[in-house]
């Protein structure tokens, strides 16, 4: 049927907008925060929620690499749980996901970041 080709199709899909993403992030500084800016559309991301055993949406906060130079999102409900955090603080938190790492659905992640991320740089 094929279905292997279009799966390899895919990942090569997301190994290129991971990529993208990436490249505009260290662009920025390597953090680019989701709340700094009014009145822009939300950057969703698809997390998998171990406990009810589903995927949820929830507000990406943040996006940055880390020495392993991969993808990560930081999520939450709203903005206001960054209060008045500072990038470094944002940086140290524990609860950043790896997008290509198993808990993330990937695909819709990074199409949405994709589709309006440039609505969030400075």
């Amino acid at each position: 049927m094929g279905f292997e080709n279009l799966l390899e199709e895919s990942r090569s899909l997301n190994e290129k907008m991971e990529q993208a993403i990436i490249k505009v992030v260290k662009e920025n500084g390597g953090l680019v925060r989701t709340d700094t800016t009014e009145n822009s559309i939300p950057i969703c991301g698809y997390v998998f929620n171990e406990e009810s055993g589903h995927y949820e949406e929830w507000k990406i906060l943040a996006l940055t690499t880390f020495e392993d130079n991969a993808l990560s999102i930081l999520i939450g409900e709203d903005y206001e749980i960054l209060g008045d955090m500072t990038n470094d603080e944002i940086l140290e938190s524990s609860e950043w996901y790896g997008v290509t790492e198993g808990l993330v659905f990937a695909a819709p992640t990074l199409a949405c970041i994709c589709e309006f991320l440039e609505e969030h740089l400075d």
